[in-house]
């Protein structure tokens, strides 16, 4: 599409920029965006440049977590159900591995949502249904661990099940609920369903 060529053009690593130097660029907001004008370009970006380190490595978290407040901030109008949906849909062009890694940067971000605490909820998601019937830390280790899925390497299964294991974890929290807006904020985002990976 017209789109990906010109994002494809504009925002291609220069040969003169270092690595650190290229991403500060992808996610730098310009004068003239909102935040959530910011969040929707780099989201475009996300899905011209898939197998970016940029998205899903810790050492660059800094760089992308103002995206991620924005983009996956839960929405007053979102039950935990859907919400939880919307996050564990994988983008495009996304592999195993870069898709758990990002819902674990997701979880770092919004570690005070109960919903990544729900089982009952989880294990109703495709990618999560090796939680069913399982009761403890260890079991869903073995459980990941002996899944044979070719489409998975051993990054991808490692990611999975550090993903996981928040699972079995109790909120330190468990009394605060879910915070789905700040006061700060002046009005709701609403994303609608363009914004949502496909």
């Amino acid at each position: 599409s017209e789109t990906r060529q010109y994002y494809s053009l504009v925002y291609t690593k220069k040969s003169t920029e270092t690595e650190e130097q290229y991403y500060q660029r992808l996610v730098t907001k310009e004068s003239f965006e909102s935040d959530l004008n910011c969040a929707r370009r780099i989201y475009i970006l996300h899905i011209v440049f898939p197998s970016l380190p940029l998205w899903y490595e810790d050492q660059y978290y800094s760089y992308v977590k103002s995206f991620y407040e924005t983009y996956y901030r839960k929405e007053q109008s979102e039950s935990e159900e859907v919400y939880l949906k919307r996050v564990f849909t994988k983008c495009t062009g996304e592999s195993e591995e870069n898709f758990w890694k990002r819902v674990k940067l997701v979880q770092k971000t919004f570690s005070d949502y109960q919903c990544w605490y729900n089982k009952e909820y989880l294990q109703k998601l495709d990618a999560c249904k090796c939680v069913s019937g399982v009761s403890s830390e260890a079991e869903l280790k073995k459980k990941v661990e002996s899944e044979n899925n070719s489409e998975e390497s051993e990054g991808a299964r490692k990611a999975k099940l550090a993903c996981l294991q928040v699972f079995f974890k109790s909120s330190k929290k468990s009394s605060k609920k879910v915070q789905t807006t700040e006061e700060s904020q002046e009005e709701e985002v609403s994303y609608g369903s363009s914004s949502k990976c496909h």
